[in-house]
């Protein structure tokens, strides 16, 4: 990028950049308010460039964010980067909030619904395991949403791996109430409560 104090273009460093910035372009910042998760507005104060990674032809936009994102967060500032030249610095930084989400989605895949664990090398087999692993996770997702184990089992799990483990229970169950009519079995090791669930086994 351009640099200010050398006058001609050459390759700054992220830390040397957000010198720069907080010394030359003070008055081109701009803050950007956005909604947090719990309702609340939160404000940042930002910087807008374009530039170029080295080794890479591609013109990029650069969004510099002088500041954390909260409390917690351990850097003072933050550098983003996007190839769609014409995004406002807001949808900038709102598309790059997802990645948590994004990251914790790729976490319960890997963890819950071995995402990571396919045995076969053929692209359309892989991508065949896959869709089956994000159909799994979208139908656990659903069910923890709408809290339908709430009225059909007593515990009540909150973490992917426990829907997954309560939703295969009730699987069980139903394979199990085909073969045997058995009462006991439903209520020490199925733990149902659900009277319609109940009712299936005395009939």
């Amino acid at each position: 990028m351009y640099h200010p104090e050398k006058q001609k273009y050459c390759i700054i460093k992220p830390d040397e950049l957000v010198t720069l910035i907080k010394k030359h372009y003070a008055d081109k910042t701009k803050y950007v308010t956005l909604k947090s998760a719990d309702g609340s507005e939160v404000s940042y104060k930002t910087y807008t460039f374009d530039a170029k990674l080295n080794g890479c032809n591609v013109p990029l936009k650069f969004v510099v964010i002088l500041g954390k994102w909260n409390k917690e967060d351990d850097k003072k500032y933050h550098v983003l980067i996007t190839n769609q030249l014409d995004a406002s610095v807001k949808t900038v930084i709102t598309n790059y909030l997802l990645r948590w989400g994004i990251e914790h989605c790729f976490k319960e895949l890997k963890d819950t619904f071995y995402f990571d664990h396919y045995q076969v090398r053929h692209i359309d087999k892989i991508e065949r395991y896959w869709n089956i692993c994000l159909i799994s996770w979208t139908f656990v997702y659903w069910i923890k949403q709408n809290a339908y184990l709430d009225k059909i089992i007593e515990t009540k799990p909150s973490t992917f791996n426990e829907f997954k483990k309560a939703i295969n229970s009730l699987l069980e169950f139903s394979s199990t109430n085909a073969l045997s009519k058995n009462e006991k079995l439903s209520q020490e090791y199925f733990k149902i409560k659900s009277a319609r669930f109940k009712k299936k086994i005395a009939a």
